[in-house]
């Protein structure tokens, strides 16, 4: 079982601008989100091991699941790709796991641990139990983290 876990940040405006990510030599893949290239790039990587990105833990504060946008607009060239009416930054990134070319054949389940910034400790303590439930489900359990949002 492989399984991402990362802290999802609030969505920065209306209009997101398209970025091209890349690693080393491959082929870069586009986002607007700054959450997007993290399960995008290891979802290319274990496929080639044959392997899927089987669950991400979201660590979600007030602000990221209540925030609603009216409008996210995605451009790129001055085109808009996608747009999207009333959501919040947890829906708008789970859409955006789904759209580019670098989608995933089979969406990995997400599970959302709501955190507190003003005490943390209960969040992590059901993103640990979280873990460790997934983890006694597998004989062969990778953890993946990334905490830049």
């Amino acid at each position: 079982m492989n399984v991402l876990l990362l802290a999802l940040s609030t969505i920065s405006g209306e209009n997101l601008r398209c970025f091209e990510y890349q690693y080393g030599e491959n082929p870069c893949f586009d986002g607007y989100y700054q959450l997007e290239p993290i399960p995008k790039f290891l979802n290319e990587k274990l496929k080639e091991n044959h392997q899927t990105l089987d669950c991400i833990i979201t660590l979600n504060t007030r602000e990221v699941d209540t925030v609603i946008l009216p409008r996210v607009r995605c451009i790129k060239e001055n085109v808009e790709q996608y747009s999207f009416i009333d959501i919040n930054a947890k829906e708008f990134f789970e859409k955006m796991l789904c759209n580019g070319q670098k989608a995933f054949q089979q969406i990995p389940k997400i599970i959302s641990i709501p955190i507190d910034v003003d005490d943390i400790i209960p969040g992590i303590i059901l993103a640990m139990n979280q873990l460790r439930k997934l983890k006694e489900k597998s004989n062969d359990f990778n953890l993946y983290i990334d905490m830049h949002g």
